[in-house]
């Protein structure tokens, strides 16, 4: 092999490491939010909103639904959650997700292709940028 052909596969190898390694969940966002929409007998939907955590740990969530057709909230054990209709805010103080954790909150609504916006929270400030899910 001339050396020239070995600075190319030395260059070809880096570069498909560094792709994956950038593209992993872990350096790409420091969570990672899914939704499910499941009908119900009594024509609304069940959503269930499922967070992973891959740096800090969560404490809050906020989700906004533009159309406003939240119309039951539940939580974890050891999170409080409130909602208007709009949005739904989860906090917690002693349960907070930890790395590589995942939480799942339930939401009943009235649209079957429901889209929020959803913005993590750490013990005061915002993880990441809000995600449309």
């Amino acid at each position: 092999m001339n050396l020239r052909y070995c600075k190319f596969l030395v260059s070809v190898f880096l570069i498909v490491s560094m792709g994956t390694l950038l593209s992993s969940p872990a350096f790409s966002s420091p969570y990672k939010v899914n939704k499910s929409v499941t009908p119900m007998e009594n024509g609304n939907f069940l959503v269930k909103v499922n967070i992973t955590s891959y740096g800090d740990d969560i404490y809050g969530v906020k989700i906004i639904d533009a159309d406003e057709s939240i119309e039951d909230v539940f939580a974890p054990m050891g999170w409080c959650v409130a909602t208007d209709g709009a949005s739904y805010i989860a906090r917690t103080s002693g349960s907070p997700v930890q790395k590589s954790k995942s939480i799942e909150l339930i939401i009943h609504t009235t649209l079957e292709d429901i889209a929020f916006t959803c913005s993590i929270f750490g013990r005061i400030e915002q993880i990441g940028l809000p995600n449309k899910i």
